[in-house]
């Protein structure tokens, strides 16, 4: 694993010199191997929890760093979903894998992703006004996403579900998370102005209205 980014360091190094006559014919090379480094040391890794945890972390790193520096937003998902899988192994390593700890942290990061999906937008949105070409309405229909807020904001939503169907089994953490999820999505429509992020929203806020009220001393009959 730690090969790995030494990998393509050196080939980012050979791909720098291509004035001093040096062949680049070699950085595919050393690219395919330091990424199939990283998932080799992840396997080899396996039967050490702990030690695996390191590994994906490292390996996280070095997908969100290769994104940056090959400007490819396809390594940005694998890291997206390296991270939720790096909590889980933390939670559990800590005696913590409960319902509870999961679904807040998924939800969590679900918002997190958002936050972060929207500086990459807001960025894109900020170069297109120097630019004859910027619409806005294009803008506010959702249309102009950055290339790296799309390994952002698909993960982070399917995170959301997931931490729904979680918190599904306790009635008090699903009013919570339920009440979270209902705000994420109304948000999500008013930010991306997207009718579609309001059916959920609607239909999911009657959950927490309805698990509320059975925690009343209310007869079934009202």
């Amino acid at each position: 694993a730690i090969a790995a980014p030494l990998y393509v360091a050196i080939g980012l190094f050979v791909s720098k010199s291509k004035s001093r006559g040096i062949a680049t014919v070699p950085t595919w090379a050393l690219y395919s191997a330091g990424y199939a480094l990283t998932a080799i040391g992840a396997m080899v890794a396996f039967e050490n929890e702990t030690v695996a945890t390191y590994i994906l972390i490292l390996n996280a790193v070095v997908y969100g760093v290769s994104a940056y520096i090959f400007q490819q937003s396809f390594w940005l998902y694998l890291s997206t979903v390296l991270t939720p899988i790096i909590a889980l192994l933390i939670l559990h390593q800590t005696d913590r894998f409960e319902s509870t700890w999961v679904a807040w942290i998924f939800i969590g990061l679900a918002y997190l992703y958002l936050a972060i999906g929207q500086l990459f937008d807001r960025s894109l949105a900020s170069r297109s006004t120097n630019h004859e070409t910027y619409n806005p309405e294009a803008e506010r229909s959702g249309h102009d996403i950055h290339p790296f807020a799309a390994p952002f904001y698909a993960p982070g939503f399917l995170l959301s579900a997931i931490a729904l169907a979680v918190a599904s089994s306790d009635r008090t953490l699903a009013i919570q998370i339920y009440s979270a999820g209902v705000m994420l999505y109304a948000l999500s429509a008013w930010i991306f102005r997207e009718t579609l992020f309001i059916y959920p929203a609607a239909w999911l806020a009657a959950v927490p209205y309805y698990l509320a009220i059975t925690l009343t001393s209310l007869e079934v009959r009202w």
